[in-house]
């Protein structure tokens, strides 16, 4: 048996040594693969648009752009159960912190902020198309 425990000795010193290179070699870098990440990055690299009473829900619900961006980069998670991906535009809904939910439409060259849950009542024409910035 002593064959045995020097082998795993070894075993495991050459796992530990294989997972500290892993994690100082890729540190921080998020699984891009996934499905959830990739709407992410697709939506953070096309231009955000949204029409004016979105804007006014918006001020209304105290959700800012930076909330927006926040839901895109870490805090928000994509909901593939509330979001409508087999029609044209693909309608994708992120859940975040503080109850924020928010639905973007991904049409061609850019994607639009269509709905932000609140409870306000506003009603407006998107008459006034602005960029979220």
């Amino acid at each position: 048996m002593k064959t045995f425990k020097e082998r795993l000795k070894y075993y495991v010193i050459g796992l530990g040594m294989g997972v500290i290179a892993v994690a100082f070699l890729f540190g921080e870098r998020s699984c891009a693969w996934l499905p959830g990440n990739q709407v992410k990055n697709t939506l953070a690299m096309s231009e955000i648009v949204y029409g004016d009473s979105i804007k006014a829900i918006m001020k209304c619900s105290n959700v800012s752009n930076s909330d927006i961006y926040k839901l895109l980069d870490k805090s928000g998670d994509v909901d593939f159960s509330k979001s409508s991906t087999h029609e044209e535009p693909k309608k994708y809904v992120f859940s975040g912190a503080k109850d924020l939910e928010v639905t973007f439409a991904m049409n061609e060259g850019y994607s639009e902020l269509i709905q932000v849950k609140s409870n306000c009542k506003i009603s407006m024409s998107n008459n006034f198309i602005l960029v979220l910035v």
